[in-house]
């Protein structure tokens, strides 16, 4: 499994998103295969249409880490492709403009009955496809009726307490609901997909779950020309998009396998804009006219645990069954030395599972927050029974075995933090063996098909500013069975209190139960969230103008607004 986006993607990822584990759903940061050709450059011949003219205004965008898994926005599940294609070529119902306000996108308007159940979105009317096709009522109700029909997983959940989806007339869909829904901007963020190409090529649910979409065609910003596996995706901007009609021409995205050749090539004017790490802000500072925004981003990495309650599990059960060795490794860990070892200091220690640049944060309360306490940890561990019996330094569990576990660390992005746990869980008398690999070897193993063969791991998740339902959706019962999770952790108590948040509809009544529920992962330690990350983009300042941030106040440049507003300095 790969993480999504969340939030995915998620979500909007207006960010880029969903809530997703990027890889497990929306993995962050982890480095993609090499590959032969130098991932640093766009083909120097214009073979059908693939390179650029010398005349026309390019903005690229050089990036590292997944190459995306796909082309379908209802049913890929890496954060990178919504951020590479979907938020570029579709547009959904709803959106959250700069002051994160929630606004009409393809709707102009919506009602909401009293009771709650009945959502009628009124559509914006002259809205053409990229292949000049109009947009209707008939491509919301194809989209949102295809995730629930076909089971399509992207959005499954997002759709989840919808009874029904009708068109009342060519510019007008009423969503029905069980209950109130309080994730109602989730479905909003659905990219809305052209029926009279979809439909044709979906006539049941295994063609629905199989469709490549391998030349996407949306409403959005950005049209789709061309692109090439581990090299570049190339647009050209959409001259008669409703909101705005951008003033360049085209925007590529182009691929590198290691961030240093990505910063080079901004140097020498290869690229445009990109984002760096904490290791290289010195050196691009010195780089003639680049412009440097670095931001507090809405992603975290966490160590998690196999939580998988299954006799298929290869992973060591005493982790899955014993809270308190869970909580002594949380004790044990430095959190403030990883952010400065492993990330030059480009993190922040936050503890909740929702990260801290949203409303639905929550951070522990002093009497139960578990700071970095080696004492303590090993006090804990020797209360429960974890004590070193035949004195070689290391603990055996409570039955006086000896206890190896084992880490899956992708050495590309998380060996540096690795290293760090890896000294802390020593100087406690745990006895941890960390795996370097790749990422597509970490996702075969942290996959319930091949027994989930590990202890321990490292992964993360990018999230959303719009809602906080799919990362709590990813750590339910139900996200065990539908390849949503990570750690495969299961509670009654929690899903419990996920179904009520899904239809309290007050805001502060959802905001507490949402806080609930944090406070339980805590106690329960499924995950242990080491940081949340900041992030840092560059781009040329000599060459181009007009990007903007979002949120407006704190954010990154590679947004709707930046797509629509780019100007090349002339």
């Amino acid at each position: 499994m790969k993480k999504r986006i969340s939030l995915l993607l998620i979500l909007l990822l207006i960010i880029s998103a969903l809530w997703s584990c990027g890889a497990p759903p929306g993995a962050t940061d982890a480095e993609g295969e090499k590959v032969d050709t130098p991932a640093s450059e766009t083909p120097a011949e214009d073979t059908e249409g693939q390179a650029a003219t010398d005349e026309a205004d390019v903005f690229r965008y050089g990036f590292t880490g997944w190459w995306p898994d796909g082309k379908n926005p209802l049913t890929t599940s890496y954060a990178i492709s919504t951020t590479a294609y979907h938020t570029n070529v579709y547009d959904g119902l709803m959106m959250q403009n700069q002051d994160m306000e929630f606004v009409g996108r393809l709707a102009e308007s919506w009602d909401v009955s009293e009771d709650g159940l009945e959502w009628t979105f009124h559509l914006r009317k002259g809205v053409k496809f990229h292949d000049g096709e109009d947009f209707n009522a008939d491509d919301v109700v194809y989209t949102l009726n295809s995730i629930m029909d076909f089971h399509l997983s992207r959005h499954l959940s997002a759709m989840g307490g919808v009874v029904s989806v009708e068109k009342i007339d060519d510019y007008t869909v009423k969503i029905t609901t069980e209950e109130p829904k309080a994730n109602m901007i989730d479905v909003g963020i659905i990219e809305i997909v052209p029926e009279h190409i979809f439909a044709p090529n979906t006539p049941d649910e295994a063609s629905a779950q199989a469709f490549i979409n391998e030349t996407p065609i949306g409403t959005g910003p950005l049209i789709y020309v061309t692109d090439r596996k581990d090299e570049y995706i190339r647009f050209k901007t959409n001259k008669d998009y409703w909101l705005a009609t951008p003033e360049y021409d085209e925007f590529i995205f182009v691929y590198f396998t290691n961030n240093d050749t990505k910063l080079q090539a901004l140097e020498k004017g290869e690229i445009d804009f990109c984002a760096i790490n904490g290791t290289q802000l010195e050196y691009a500072k010195g780089i003639p006219d680049v412009v440097i925004n670095e931001y507090n981003s809405i992603s975290f990495t966490e160590l998690g645990f196999n939580m998988w309650n299954s006799e298929e599990s290869k992973g060591n059960p005493i982790v899955r069954d014993n809270k308190y060795l869970r909580q002594a490794i949380d004790y044990a860990i430095d959190y403030d030395q990883m952010v400065e070892y492993a990330l030059g200091g480009l993190g922040v220690v936050h503890k909740g599972l929702i990260p801290r640049e949203t409303p639905w944060r929550w951070d522990p309360p002093a009497d139960k927050l578990r700071e970095y306490n080696p004492e303590k940890a090993m006090a804990l561990l020797d209360e429960h029974g974890f004590v070193d019996v035949d004195g070689d330094g290391l603990r055996e569990d409570p039955d006086g075995n000896k206890m190896k576990l084992r880490c899956a660390v992708i050495e590309g992005s998380y060996k540096d933090q690795s290293l760090v746990v890896q000294k802390n869980l020593k100087e406690i008398g745990l006895d941890v063996e960390f795996n370097l690999m790749d990422s597509a070897r970490q996702s075969d193993i942290i996959d319930t098909d091949n027994g989930v063969d590990t202890d321990l791991y490292f992964w993360g998740w990018s999230g959303d500013y719009t809602d906080p339902n799919f990362i709590l959706y990813v750590m339910t019962t139900d996200a065990v069975t539908s390849g949503s999770s990570d750690c495969f952790w299961s509670n009654e108590e929690y899903d419990a209190l996920y179904q009520k948040q899904s239809v309290t509809i007050d805001y502060d009544e959802r905001m507490e139960i949402v806080h609930q529920m944090q406070e339980l992962i805590y106690e329960e330690a499924p995950y242990l969230i080491l940081y949340n990350s900041k992030a840092i983009h560059v781009y040329n300042g000599a060459t181009w103008e007009g990007l903007e941030t979002f949120p407006g106040t704190s954010g990154g440049y590679l947004n709707l607004w930046t797509k629509i507003g780019l100007r090349k300095i002339k």
